[in-house]
């Protein structure tokens, strides 16, 4: 069996691509201790957010957020889900316009229901994406409440994390 052992690999031309299948090319995260909040069954934005220009088109991304949420009244809904290319602001507490969630289910990818008062749990998922662009994409968490009262991420100085992982496609 022979070995073959490399310090280093380069791309041919400047600015290249070393694309490796089912690796992971490259590691991008956005960490926050902002409280958002939001009191509409519209969605809103965290804050947290990552612009990705993909290194390639058959890229895949790991979307990871792990948050903390709270709605203080009972049987009342914290929903957090991630959107794709919005076109509103993803400043925290932003209306969401625009985009592609990438979970369409009414409760989101996480969520919490509160069922004897202020009770705050975390609010963590990851999905694998598939953009099928090598176009500049955008990810940003964000929050909405389900039932009434006001759904709260993060804050309590809590952090707060969008982490994605580029994997060669």
């Amino acid at each position: 069996m022979s070995k073959l052992f490399v310090d280093s690999i380069q791309p041919k031309t400047t600015g290249g691509i070393i694309g490796v299948k089912d690796h992971v090319l490259k590691v991008y995260q956005h960490t926050s201790h902002a409280l958002a909040q939001n009191g509409s069954t519209t969605y809103t934005s965290t804050g947290l957010f990552l612009t990705i220009t993909p290194q390639s088109s058959s890229s895949k991304f790991l979307v990871s957020f792990n948050g903390y949420g709270t709605n203080g009244s009972n049987n009342l809904f914290v929903i957090a889900n991630v959107v794709l290319n919005p076109s509103s602001s993803t400043n925290i507490n932003t209306v969401l316009s625009g985009g592609t969630l990438l979970d369409t289910g009414d409760k989101g990818m996480a969520m919490n229901q509160q069922n004897s008062g202020q009770l705050v749990t975390p609010l963590v998922a990851s999905l694998l994406h598939s953009p099928s662009t090598a176009s500049e994409i955008t990810y940003n968490v964000v929050l909405k409440q389900s039932g009434g009262g006001m759904a709260y991420w993060g804050g309590y100085n809590i952090l707060t994390t969008l982490t994605i992982m580029e994997i060669g496609g």
